[in-house]
């Protein structure tokens, strides 16, 4: 029987700059994919306003399958935070959550010590706490607003302009805390600074000595974060489900599992339906606390 899809070549918008994390994941997803097919799968970046630019490009794109987003949580989130969106998860077709990458809380040892992670955590109960975010209205700044409300803490936001300046200012104790992607643990001074807990619902394979959240005392605070793929609605039914069959068969690789675990990230391979459910749920989950926040940008 011919192959019906893909026919052409196909490209992969990516919301971020080439070099990062969803940006490489994205690359291998692609070459994977297209030595499968024995056609182009090229991705492109379009980075810019908190990923909408990428999504907008994409939701505006023929529905033929040709044209796909890979992106992160701030897809929903920005749906729930601007004013204005220039698009909804309604004119998305959700594909696959591919992999998954957990934040992880990092300590700044200084100020909040060295001891164990419930020791830590009490002694944050104690004092106000400034924590640091890669942005306002990122994920990083909305878990610490959750923990802040979850656990009974009095946090104090901190944004910066990316994931550097936060790790260099915990480092130089300008902040108490901040929440990272597990790769900054290779960049942090283990003098300075303790990888206090990961928010996830078990233990990292890549940190297999660094609890949960839930294990120090504040549960509920295990959301990873996805890298999926999308494609604009109304994208026919046979194109959905041959990147399902594919993708299922490159998560269970492994060779594609162990490069993924040298970046951190949690290999899932979901169903269409499945990752409906998880855009869903994020939505469900993020936006009273959005709204409490009172969080809107222009």
């Amino acid at each position: 029987m011919a192959q019906d899809y893909p026919l052409k070549p196909i490209r992969i918008i990516v919301p971020f700059s080439a070099g990062g994390g969803t940006d490489v994941v994205a690359r291998v997803l692609a070459a994977r994919a297209g030595a499968k097919w024995k056609q182009p799968v090229v991705v492109e970046n379009k980075p810019g306003a908190n990923t909408m630019i990428a999504a907008d490009y994409v939701a505006r794109s023929p529905k033929d399958g040709y044209t796909l987003l890979f992106t992160i949580n701030s897809h929903v989130l920005s749906t729930l935070i601007y004013q204005k969106p220039s698009y909804q998860i309604k004119d998305f077709t959700p594909i696959s959550n591919v992999v998954d990458n957990y934040l992880v809380l990092f300590t700044n040892k200084a100020s909040l010590g060295n001891g164990t992670g419930q020791e830590v955590i009490a002694r944050m109960r104690t004092r106000q706490v400034s924590y640091g975010s890669f942005g306002v209205g990122s994920f990083a700044h909305l878990y610490g607003e959750q923990m802040s409300k979850t656990g009974n803490f009095n946090m104090l936001h901190v944004p910066y302009k990316g994931e550097s300046d936060a790790v260099n200012g915990l480092l130089s104790s300008q902040i108490d805390a901040t929440f990272l992607g597990p790769q900054a643990s290779t960049r942090m001074q283990k003098d300075k600074a303790k990888i206090l807990a990961v928010a996830s619902p078990r233990r990292l394979e890549t940190l297999p000595d660094v609890p949960t959240l839930a294990e120090v005392g504040l549960p509920g605070l295990d959301r990873g974060t996805f890298l999926g793929l999308l494609a604009p609605a109304g994208t026919p039914r046979d194109a959905v489900q041959a990147w399902e069959m594919v993708i299922k068969e490159i998560v269970s690789e492994p060779d594609f599992r162990q490069r993924m675990k040298a970046l951190y990230m949690v290999p899932v391979g979901s169903s269409s339906e499945e990752f409906a459910k998880t855009l869903d749920d994020d939505l469900k989950f993020w936006a009273p606390l959005i709204k409490t926040l009172n969080l809107t940008l222009n």
